[in-house]
């Protein structure tokens, strides 16, 4: 969205990582930096530096700040001393969080949503099935957790068809090939948009892409793999916007399959669900951003 407004540049820790990561990065210009303590790239006085990512310093902060039109940082922990001249912070917690930075632009109305995720939000309906068969498990690409396969097993057992986004260094890759389950990895924003549409509830983290799923009406349940995804998770919970599987590290198989079929089986539910997720994604507009870069 902000293509059509800004020439853009991204200057990342790992270039090969990112653009076998992001196939959107190949189309893009990007460049290399080798140290979080203070920027080792040209800095161009005429341009806005976003940081997204948890271990830049105060030093490289402020040296970017003071060299720079406008520094703005991504940010959804609130943990640590921060920089700069304006802060987004897209989580449904945001409104909650005290920064003390000028410009804070807090909430799921900057959620950052890819082109196809945010057109979909303009469509007047989404048809949803109330017949769940096919379920799609996407729990972002790390891999220092384990437990898809044990959702997968209690999918089987209640004859739900499935398909997983994963990693193919995950150390549960190899299992989940062994099984019947479909497997997807490095999909482009058409691809899993075309998947999530096509499977009629997810099992996702509380990430961006549970924002992607909430533009979507999508019925899903998350699961917290990380740390830094525990307040979103509790939000998510708490407005009732998606259903609770617990920490990753916590699945008990009997417990999975009596939330899951239970929930399923709760058609009344599902639809308020849904009622309360189109409410909250009349929030997100693109023509937000333009405040922050303004």
């Amino acid at each position: 969205m902000m293509k059509d407004h800004f020439n853009i540049s991204f200057i990342v820790n790992d270039i090969d990582f990112s653009i076998n990561s992001f196939n959107e990065l190949k189309y893009c210009n990007i460049d290399s930096f080798t140290s979080f303590q203070s920027p080792d790239f040209i800095i161009d006085p005429q341009s806005i530096y976003v940081l997204d990512g948890y271990d830049f310093t105060l030093e490289f902060q402020k040296k970017l700040k003071e060299n720079c039109e406008k520094l703005i940082m991504i940010d959804d922990l609130n943990d640590r001393d921060i920089n700069c001249d304006a802060i987004i912070n897209y989580n449904l917690n945001g409104p909650n969080e005290i920064y003390k930075i000028k410009e804070q632009y807090k909430g799921i109305k900057y959620a950052l949503l890819r082109p196809i995720f945010l057109n979909n939000i303009k469509k007047k309906s989404n048809n949803y099935s109330l017949n769940f068969k096919n379920a799609l498990i996407t729990l972002g690409g790390g891999i220092k957790y384990n437990g898809i396969v044990k959702i997968v097993k209690v999918l089987h057992e209640l004859n739900i068809k499935i398909s997983v986004i994963i990693n193919p260094l995950h150390p549960e890759y190899r299992q989940l090939k062994e099984m019947n389950v479909e497997l997807y990895w490095n999909l482009n924003e058409v691809e899993i948009y075309n998947i999530f549409k096509n499977k009629d509830f997810v099992i996702s983290a509380p990430s961006v892409t549970s924002f992607e799923l909430l533009s979507m009406l999508k019925p899903f349940f998350v699961i917290q793999t990380a740390d830094n995804q525990e307040k979103n998770f509790k939000e998510l919970i708490n407005q009732k916007l998606a259903f609770n599987l617990g920490h990753i590290n916590d699945l008990c198989t009997s417990k999975l399959k009596k939330t899951i079929s239970t929930a399923l089986r709760d058609k009344l539910s599902i639809h308020k669900t849904r009622e309360r997720q189109k409410s909250i994604i009349k929030e997100i507009n693109p023509d937000n951003y333009m405040e922050v870069f303004n």
